[in-house]
């Protein structure tokens, strides 16, 4: 078992303030209300910056319904902290929710397939 799923980073490209999930097997609701508390500690630390999201979904294998629920519920609470997110997978399933999700919240999302493709 992945010991936090998802793994959270930072990192920075082209002078941008980037917040990194990497998602790992299924995401469970639990798995989603831990990463999202370290999210919102994360954004605390960087209070009137607009970040970019990074969510890394390669080796991920699905999600709970009830972790999308949430995950959409901290989007939604958060929208104004972030400038855009950046999704990498090549799992049609993922990128068909992400694209939902963002329709509702309205968020820029830009899917590619891996990190070097990411430009800011």
């Amino acid at each position: 078992m992945y010991a936090q799923n998802p793994g959270i980073e930072w990192f920075q490209k082209s002078g941008k303030e980037c917040l990194k999930f990497t998602f790992k097997g299924r995401l469970t609701e639990q798995m989603a209300i831990t990463a999202i508390k370290k999210w919102q500690e994360a954004f605390k630390s960087k209070a009137g910056k607009k970040i970019v999201l990074v969510w890394d979904c390669m080796e991920m294998e699905g999600y709970d319904p009830a972790a999308r629920d949430q995950w959409q519920n901290a989007l939604k609470a958060m929208r104004d902290q972030f400038d855009i997110v950046w999704l990498i997978t090549n799992s049609g399933l993922i990128k068909i929710g992400a694209s939902i999700m963002s329709g509702f919240i309205s968020f820029k999302l830009n899917i590619v397939s891996s990190m070097s493709e990411i430009i800011l």
